[in-house]
């Protein structure tokens, strides 16, 4: 959602009538789609990629507050969207929905309050990299 759609008007309308901009996730659509990849295993044939259609406006801080979901520099994310500045545009995000690859989550302690150690292993098994680059 865009700094210029956050505003008092914007959020009495959602708090009392339940519309305007604030009613909407940004989600605009979405699918499931099976690649050759999960058609080629035998069994019952389940999507193994996801495609998002995700409504958005680029203004204010936003390479800044995409740069920490996505670990991606804001320098390139301001790079990136350079000419977009000031505009509403959409992303279509390719999302893999069934991972080959599988991370592990341990204890770093035995203090609760400690953070545990977290390996996702991303791209583990090459065939996920395969799927995505087939699904886009």
């Amino acid at each position: 959602m865009a700094n210029r759609d956050v505003t008092p008007l914007a959020m009495s309308k959602f708090l009392i009538s339940g519309t305007g901009p604030m009613t909407t996730t940004g989600v605009i659509a979405g699918g499931y789609f099976a690649t050759k990849y999960a058609k080629a295993q035998p069994g019952p044939i389940w999507p193994d990629i996801q495609h998002s259609l995700i409504g958005l406006g680029v203004f204010g801080a936003f390479s800044k507050q995409l740069s920490r979901a996505i670990n991606v520099p804001t320098s390139t994310l301001d790079k990136y969207f350079q000419g977009a500045y000031g505009k509403d545009g959409f992303f279509i995000i390719n999302l893999l929905s069934r991972s080959a690859s599988r991370g592990t989550i341990e204890l770093s302690s035995p203090d609760p309050n400690d953070y545990p150690l977290i390996y996702p292993n991303y791209f583990e098994k090459d065939i996920d990299m395969k799927v995505l680059i087939e699904g886009k």
